[in-house]
């Protein structure tokens, strides 16, 4: 079962990366003092994508000038192994934008296999008008606006409207397909260097940051992206259409990136499934935002997690807020956990089988959620409904479900991701956590509650949540002090 356990989280990189990784061309041109202002012209651009200077993927772009704005168009293709799998995931957007490029209206589709994703927005006013639908089943969402918004892979481009120097900042509202929110995205220019890898070629290093992610990219005279390295190892460098689709493929599927950002374990743990208190040393991120509650607790970079029941107080079904804390944002629907749906509804009053009070309830829709779901690698992004429907998928379809029905039953309930040891190493993996009282932990992957001392909590929250886990991927260490086994 461990191979199924850091692919969730893993996929949803994957999947993000594919909206995030630039789709600018370079063009040629000398060293200037300034990115050329109001020069905003038709582009027909490809980028080879790489992993650690392997070939994954490519993207495609265009970009049209019209009587009243842009419209473009986006076109990424990756490919790689999770552990062992084989995976093929495609991403689409078509769309226009006004003369700034600011977004007015997008059709998003993403297709992995059995899993399709497709999004409609459109700027309506002060709202962000949203139709999402995965297989047969669609949401609607109105999302308020404070000022314009831009595509991730439009803000670049935005910059052929300014002029810069060294120092110049500019952030941007920018609207994520995936997450279905808006987010602050900064560009911050530093210098004018040599790209790195490129002889001859040299541009402006500008240092991106958005949703938890930083990148850094080199752009030439006109605004245009020569090189970008971000997350993960990732790396896009333009390329010829010929070189983008056919050139520079690996014999074989390709990077395993699941084992490529495990992190190995200085020592064994002899029994990680029965383990109720690990003490590990953190390094090679900030530690200043790591989750701290009942059941893990972090000192001077040296983490304590004790896993058990104790402190648990449990009520009647469903939660009221005069049972104590409020907690109505663990409760309601979300676009990809449709809890008032009918058949949800229906899936958690089987589960809970007649159970009057949240413990039980709660155990006996980990208990459903583990026996139902096949342990099938999914690249996707987790829809409750669908995951219903299809009953398979990894840790992120187990953890959406669970947290789905969960509420649907009335107990308050939220998703966590973080790492955890499985064959002498941490792998990346999301779970639950329930409110009885305290926050408790839940894996219906690994059908456990609470949740073994090898998962360490480094993020709480939904897919949006866990994209801040991009930033330490690659440099998060681990190093096992203690642990003890149940006694």
């Amino acid at each position: 079962m461990w191979r199924y356990v850091s692919i969730g989280l893993v996929a949803i990189w994957i999947l993000m990366l594919g909206l995030y990784i630039d789709r600018n061309a370079p063009r040629s041109g000398s060293a200037p003092t300034t990115v050329a202002a109001n020069d905003v012209h038709a582009t027909d651009e490809w980028m080879g994508v790489y992993h650690e200077k392997q070939k994954i993927g490519y993207t495609h772009s265009e970009l049209h000038p019209a009587s009243d704005g842009f419209s473009f168009a986006e076109d990424s293709l990756m490919r790689m192994r999770l552990l062992d799998a084989p995976q093929l995931v495609r991403a689409k957007a078509v769309g226009h934008a006004d003369a700034d490029l600011a977004l007015r209206d997008v059709e998003f589709e993403l297709h992995s296999g059995s899993n399709d994703l497709k999004v409609q927005a459109e700027v309506r006013g002060a709202a962000l008008h949203i139709e999402m639908s995965t297989g047969s089943d669609s949401s609607r969402q109105d999302i308020p606006l404070q000022q314009p918004i831009y595509l991730s892979s439009l803000t670049r481009a935005a910059l052929r409207n300014e002029t810069i120097t060294p120092g110049y900042r500019k952030e941007m509202q920018v609207f994520d397909p995936m997450t279905l929110h808006n987010e602050t995205a900064s560009m911050t220019v530093e210098a004018w260097e040599a790209v790195p890898d490129q002889p001859g070629l040299s541009g402006w290093r500008v240092l991106e940051e958005a949703h938890g992610m930083k990148t850094t990219a080199w752009l030439d005279s006109q605004g245009s992206v020569l090189r970008e390295d971000g997350p993960i190892g990732f790396t896009t460098i333009r390329e010829t259409q010929e070189a983008a689709v056919h050139d520079g493929w690996p014999d074989s599927d390709g990077l395993d990136l699941a084992r490529q950002v495990a992190i190995p374990a200085n020592r064994d743990i002899a029994d990680p499934r029965a383990s109720r208190y690990l003490k590990v040393r953190l390094s090679g991120i900030g530690l200043e935002h790591l989750p701290s509650d009942a059941e893990q607790r972090s000192v001077d970079g040296v983490l304590t997690i004790s896993r058990s029941m104790t402190g648990v107080a449990n009520f009647h079904l469903p939660y009221s807020s005069h049972d104590g804390v409020e907690l109505s944002e663990f409760l309601r629907a979300t676009p990809l956990m449709q809890v008032e749906d009918p058949r949800l509804q229906k899936a958690a009053a089987a589960a809970i089988h007649g159970a009057s009070d949240a413990l039980e309830g709660s155990r006996r829709i980990n208990q459903w959620v583990f026996e139902h779901l096949r342990k099938v690698p999914t690249v996707s992004l987790p829809n409750a409904l669908e995951i219903l429907d299809h009953g398979e998928g990894d840790c992120n379809e187990h953890a959406t479900l669970f947290t789905a029905m969960a509420r649907a039953a009335g107990v308050p309930t939220r998703m966590v991701a973080g790492v955890v040891y499985l064959n002498r190493a941490f792998l990346y993996h999301a779970w639950a956590e329930v409110w009885l009282g305290r926050w408790v932990s839940v894996d219906p992957t690994l059908n456990q509650m609470p949740v073994d001392a090898t998962h360490i909590k480094l993020v709480e929250g939904d897919v949006d949540a866990q994209m801040s886990l991009m930033d330490i991927i690659g440099k998060l260490q681990i190093e096992v002090i203690a642990d003890q086994p149940l006694s």
